[in-house]
């Protein structure tokens, strides 16, 4: 992040969407999505941000209903890092009418799925190497064995315990960042004359 804040983001991208399946996946989840993290060979977006829930996750509105063998995803995601590029998402999704954390469950989608939908990319003034965007459940259909851990109830953990395991890596960003600024602002200082000396040299800029 030091010298390129997208690429730091891009090593979260790999843990931030494979972590809900490592932590609370069956077996056959972690082995097709952890496999194809590692290989590189697939691309991930996790998917909790609403339009009208932003940090107060636990009353996100997409439902996610039981059809048959399969559930029926609708609703809408936005700030979704990697969204355009991904090839599956972990979704969270209100399987019940239970307010609150516990009525939300993970779903891993595929985003060749019908019914998956980017409906827009959002433009930056910073770290456009990673793509951000509007995702969108429109009757979106997965099998039952795509609900992460086979379990309804447990995606808001599941996000929770992702989210505070990557902590540590958006820090890292920050004080990454933190340095290359400071980096930056010391070699222009030291270069840029101004009154016939380097502008570092004027108490202003030494404050």
């Amino acid at each position: 992040a030091k010298y390129c804040c997208a690429s730091g983001l891009m090593l979260l991208l790999s843990a931030l969407p494979s972590q809900p399946v490592m932590i609370g996946g069956d077996e056959r989840q972690k082995k097709w999505i952890g496999a194809g993290i590692a290989s590189g060979s697939m691309k991930g977006a996790f998917c909790l941000t609403e339009p009208n829930v932003g940090s107060d996750a636990s009353n996100l509105e997409t439902r996610a209903v039981r059809d048959g063998d399969d559930y029926v995803l609708n609703g809408e995601k936005m700030y979704i890092s990697g969204g355009t590029v991904a090839d599956y998402a972990i979704a969270f999704a209100r399987t019940n009418g239970t307010p609150g954390p516990k009525g939300i469950s993970a779903f891993i989608v595929p985003t060749d799925t019908p019914g998956f939908k980017v409906a827009g990319q959002d433009r930056k003034m910073g770290v456009r190497g990673v793509p951000t965007a509007d995702i969108v459940f429109d009757n979106c259909r997965v099998p039952r064995e795509n609900l992460v851990g086979g379990v309804e109830g447990q995606g808001f953990t599941h996000a929770m315990l992702t989210l505070n395991s990557c902590r540590p890596v958006v820090g890292a960003r920050g004080v990454g960042l933190a340095e290359g600024a400071m980096t930056y602002a010391l070699e222009f200082a030291r270069n840029r004359m101004a009154f016939g000396k380097p502008i570092a040299e004027l108490q202003a800029i030494q404050f």
